[in-house]
């Protein structure tokens, strides 16, 4: 019989949105419709702080923030760039190992 260890701190039965999906699902886009967010768990407030640092999330006044369409587009724009050139550079690296073996 196999024995399966479960990390109980690590795994969760409740289904947590995303703060992108949170903010969403309230029209936070705009600085008008900017919603608090006050029953985030510890991991979905770590994001939203990462969020707001890189500019993707905005805070108004009063700890509520909204979404910045734009910024997280730009944001997944240059993921993707940097994602394409990390795979150019793999591909330039094997190919001049294979060529000096």
């Amino acid at each position: 019989m196999a024995f399966i260890p479960i990390a109980a701190g690590h795994v969760s039965t409740k289904h947590q949105k995303s703060v992108i999906d949170l903010l969403r699902e309230c029209r936070a886009l705009r600085r008008e419709a900017a919603q608090p967010l006050p029953d985030l768990s510890k991991m979905q407030r770590r994001v939203l702080d990462q969020a707001v640092d890189r500019g993707t999330v905005r805070l108004a006044a009063g700890n509520r923030y909204y979404l910045d369409e734009d910024a997280l587009r730009d944001f997944h724009s240059r993921q993707f760039a940097i994602a394409f050139a990390s795979a150019v550079v793999a591909a330039g690296i094997a190919a001049a190992w294979l060529l000096i073996r």
